[in-house]
């Protein structure tokens, strides 16, 4: 390599988690939040994206077509997700977005 040539650079990588990771913690973690309960939440947050990813890996149809099977999966996902999005509002809100 000639002294004057570039290195390469490593191509930076998106970090998907992290940044959903800092934006939870700006709306639903309390800024006075010990240092151990972040810790603790962060935990939790990468360990659903990581059984998330498993699922996706093994349920999900190999090769480039979506098939019939994978869309009832994210149908379910979805699902799953949106219920547990009611609950937090009857919860906290006493209510759900439906009934609003």
């Amino acid at each position: 390599m000639s002294r004057w040539a570039r290195p390469k650079r490593k191509k930076k990588r998106r970090r998907f988690i992290a940044d959903a990771f800092s934006s939870f913690r700006r709306i639903a973690i309390h800024p006075d939040a010990s240092d151990a309960q972040v810790n603790e939440m962060r935990k939790a947050f990468f360990t659903g994206a990581a059984v998330l990813q498993g699922l996706m890996l093994k349920r999900v149809s190999p090769g480039d077509e979506i098939t019939q099977a994978d869309m009832e999966f994210m149908d379910s996902i979805q699902s799953e997700i949106d219920d547990f999005g009611q609950s937090l509002d009857r919860e906290i809100l006493g209510t759900t977005m439906k009934e609003a």
